[in-house]
């Protein structure tokens, strides 16, 4: 996945003139490999088990470090922050109409950013700043409804619930030696609801829609509280507290499968993914817009 973001007049509100004016740039991103594997086996005519690897929520986007070429790298020049996750699950069979799963999501979160420090008159200023979180296991669990009402249609509903976080990590100027020990807890990941629906017109021939809520308006607050004192702002008892104050989204999907030969199927695929950061609180280190992409893949 190649996205490219792009960012037009760009305004900085002060009056240096180093950094103020209208400027355009755009990422400098790496292409982007999402991991998606799983197996899944049939125990008898009701039960099966399985179990999938994925990311489910995953960033890594990368600007011009250089100021004077992008202003905005004193806010931020490279940020990441993803999901990893390990998925056991297991499902019944009611009858020919009826099916239920449950899922128990077993995962690692990391998280990081890295810019410039805006310090004019100090021998620090410009200087990289770099910060690395890490929440080494979180939990949360899937559970679905699957209805089989005709031959040719299935619907179907999922739920996945929230996930706390707990990241901790350090925040350094990069060779100095300046540091802190940094926590962030105020991010946790949304929990959704999916409702789909498959018709499958022929044979080898399938086609589906899917509608997916999420709870972004988790996202709220960011707050990072630091062990040491750190540029003189943050410290012990003085944490970092930037408002985000997401919204809540809808994802709409459409999908076509051909199953060509007992080996090969041809899928090719649309969604519309809303940005949950609203104007005000947009920036750099977690920057995102509305996503309307086509996919096409085989299997």
């Amino acid at each position: 996945m190649d996205p490219t973001l792009k960012v037009n007049s760009f305004h900085v509100g002060n009056a240096d003139p180093t950094v103020n004016g209208s400027t355009d740039f755009e990422d400098t991103s790496n292409d982007l490999f999402v991991p998606h594997m799983g197996f899944a086996m049939r125990l008898t005519d009701n039960w099966a088990v399985g179990a999938a690897f994925y990311v489910p929520f995953g960033l890594d986007i990368s600007w011009d470090d250089n100021p004077t070429k992008n202003p905005g790298a004193y806010n931020c020049y490279h940020s990441y922050y993803d999901r990893v996750v390990l998925t056991p699950s297991v499902a019944y069979k009611f009858n020919e109409k009826w099916s239920v799963g449950l899922g128990l999501v077993l995962g690692k979160s990391e998280s990081g950013v890295e810019h410039r420090l805006y310090a004019p008159g100090s021998r620090l200023h410009g200087s990289k700043i770099e910060s690395e979180l890490e929440d080494n296991f979180n939990y949360s669990f899937n559970v679905g409804v699957m209805y089989h009402p005709t031959e040719s249609i299935t619907m179907g509903l999922t739920y996945r619930s929230k996930a706390d976080t707990d990241f901790e990590g350090e925040v350094k100027i990069v060779g100095t030696g300046i540091k802190s020990d940094i926590e962030l807890d105020t991010v946790d990941h949304p929990q959704q609801v999916q409702f789909g629906l498959r018709f499958q017109p022929i044979k080898r021939v399938s086609m589906e829609v899917d509608v997916v809520w999420t709870d972004w308006s988790i996202v709220d607050r960011q707050t990072t509280t630091f062990s040491d004192n750190f540029l003189g702002v943050y410290g012990p008892g003085s944490p970092q507290d930037i408002p985000r104050h997401w919204n809540d989204t809808m994802q709409f999907k459409a999908g076509i499968e051909w199953q060509t030969t007992d080996y090969l199927a041809l899928r090719v695929g649309y969604f519309y993914d809303q940005s949950p950061i609203p104007d005000e609180t947009f920036d750099l280190v977690w920057p995102d817009a509305d996503k309307k992409p086509i996919r096409s893949d085989s299997a």
